[in-house]
């Protein structure tokens, strides 16, 4: 039992809980939809590498929060020698080993070539594509890679009978057949196998010097072997 002025307090009491209870429904309504805009999805499927916020914590605007990487395929960074960089090629085929999978290789192909030097280290970096659909390769591992060159019926000689072979003057001693050592200027292919493959200057059968050829001067009398002929 009340006054009449109880049950009016109370029925005012009652209006501004209501009230109250309305702007909550609209604030959290409000809040729903907020988080509907700020949920973020990925551009691509892959798994998170790196969480760069804690949960609850304000970020602002273009703040990286999580770093995401799609590993079914990883490309290694191999570094290349300058006076090998000219035997690359995209797709030539690679086996990779890899210190943390000491009894196992990956199968690879180039990817791309780099062809910016780096002026310490004299290499350029050529990127080898490996697939890894088990996602054991990791970002950050260290490896090796062996990539393979194959060259069948082209002219080549014995790599060391090249002078200069990293440079644009790239040349051999040809014995001519009374003997004697001239230089020429050759083009130069690939290298495998110790031998190296001539694009122009030489003649399949024509003799180059193997040995000494660092000390010879133009028409200079040489002792010749059949073993310094050019090969095909």
């Amino acid at each position: 039992m009340g006054t009449p002025l109880d049950l009016e307090k109370a029925e005012i009491a009652l209006a501004d809980a209501r009230e109250e209870l309305a702007k909550a429904t609209v604030g959290l309504r409000q809040a729903e939809i907020a988080l509907e805009h700020v949920q973020m999805r990925s551009p691509i499927d892959g798994i998170v590498l790196e969480r760069l916020v804690n949960p609850d914590e304000t970020t602002h605007n273009d703040q990286i929060v999580i770093k995401l990487g799609a590993l079914e395929t990883v490309l290694m960074a191999a570094k290349v020698t300058e006076e090998k960089i000219y035997s690359m090629q995209l797709g030539l085929s690679a086996e990779i080993s890899f210190p943390a999978f000491p009894a196992e290789t990956f199968q690879g192909k180039v990817f791309k070539i780099d062809p910016n030097i780096d002026p310490v280290t004299r290499t350029f970096t050529s990127y080898v594509e490996i697939n890894n659909p088990d996602f054991r390769l990791k970002p950050g591992l260290s490896g090796f890679a062996r990539i393979h060159r194959t060259a069948k019926d082209v002219p080549a000689v014995p790599s060391v009978a090249i002078i200069n072979p990293s440079g644009d003057r790239a040349s051999v001693f040809v014995v001519d057949n009374s003997g004697h050592a001239n230089l020429r200027k050759v083009g130069l292919g690939i290298v495998v196998n110790a031998m190296t493959e001539v694009t122009g200057g030489l003649k399949e059968g024509e003799k180059v010097v193997t040995v000494g050829q660092l000390y010879l001067q133009e028409n200079d009398k040489v002792h010749s072997t059949s073993k310094s002929n050019i090969a095909k």
